[in-house]
């Protein structure tokens, strides 16, 4: 069958930037289907996954081949990734969440003008994969994007894992300028955010990859002001109903974090639990200053990684709301002996 793509644009980002590159990654690819039957059809806009700090809509990897085949239009596009999307100091200096907004940018644009291309902007569906799928559920609880789109996939993420939300972002955002040095900012926010536009993209790079494992640059719950993207805990929103109530479908893949296994044995995979993930495990409506944290955490290392040593949790805290959701889990093979 013969396709006809319109490419707006393309551009291959990760937030490794080569020396001779600018970081210039905000565009917007746009699939046509070849004869279509309609002047008004459903779009799909996907929103690439990467841990939040490397991906991009690259053909090679997320084509439209299929989709564009069953007169579906389909909008890819390239977003802020790293240090250079999610760098916060939790206040109104340094508010973050520069990728999420950089993504309802382009959700914006598709939306008002999706029309020309042939495309009906009441059909859109967001969806995405593992960072992808966590923003398509960021996106279902930010007002922000309400009314942008009629349905969501949310493919190996959500909005309530705990890498989703960073709770304190400010400890990684000084982290990473004392890794580049030279610096005189103190504790001072203001002090940091121009002696860090100053630095170039290579530099800050460089200072993110000599940050521990430890140190992550997630979206963040924003500090109220007009162009926050997220300001309150998606378990919060979630719970009083506060969200853009679409059609969902949301699930995984079988053994799908086998990849992350290859070089690990038993007895790591309970020390990486019991050391490094344990602090991730508290609810995200628990604000970094909260005097419950402490003993939340505690009881949950308690009750879980210290006697359950193969303790594993899947939320789902979607399946008592009202409108339309699925569930799924893709199995393709089995393997055993992993450890």
């Amino acid at each position: 069958m013969s396709q006809a793509m319109v490419i707006i644009a393309l551009a291959i980002y990760i937030y490794y930037i080569p020396a001779n590159k600018m970081n210039i990654c905000l565009y917007i690819n746009v699939y046509l289907p070849n004869n279509a039957s309609s002047d008004a059809l459903p779009v799909m806009f996907w929103i690439y996954g990467g841990g939040f700090e490397e991906g991009n809509a690259e053909k090679a990897l997320y084509g439209p081949d299929y989709l564009i085949e069953h007169d579906v239009i389909v909008v890819t596009f390239n977003y802020r990734l790293g240090p250079f999307a999610f760098l916060s100091t939790g206040d109104e200096i340094l508010p973050g969440n520069l990728g999420l907004k950089d993504q309802n940018l382009a959700l914006n644009w598709t939306h008002k003008n999706i029309k020309y291309f042939g495309g009906d902007p009441e059909k859109i569906t967001i969806f995405g994969e593992s960072a992808g799928g966590a923003s398509t559920g960021l996106h279902l609880i930010s007002k922000r994007s309400a009314g942008l789109f009629r349905a969501a996939i949310a493919q190996s993420g959500s909005a309530l894992t705990y890498w989703s939300v960073e709770l304190n972002p400010r400890p990684t955002a000084f982290a990473l300028a004392d890794n580049i040095g030279g610096g005189n900012y103190g504790n001072d926010s203001a002090e940091l955010k121009k002696f860090l536009k100053a630095r170039t993209t290579k530099e800050i790079a460089l200072a993110r990859s000599k940050l521990s494992n430890t140190a992550t640059l997630f979206p963040v719950l924003e500090i109220e002001n007009e162009n926050a993207f997220l300001t309150e805990s998606p378990y919060s929103l979630l719970e009083s109903g506060d969200f853009n109530q679409v059609p969902l479908i949301i699930g995984i893949c079988a053994e799908e974090s086998l990849w992350f296994l290859k070089n690990v044995t038993y007895a790591k995979y309970v020390a990486y639990l019991v050391d490094t993930l344990s602090d991730r495990l508290i609810p995200t409506d628990l604000r970094p200053n909260s005097s419950d944290i402490n003993s939340v955490e505690k009881d949950i290392k308690n009750i879980y990684l210290e006697k359950d040593e193969t303790f594993s949790t899947n939320i789902l805290a979607f399946a008592n709301v009202s409108w339309p959701k699925y569930y799924y889990i893709l199995k393709s093979f089995t393997v055993t002996n992993v450890f």
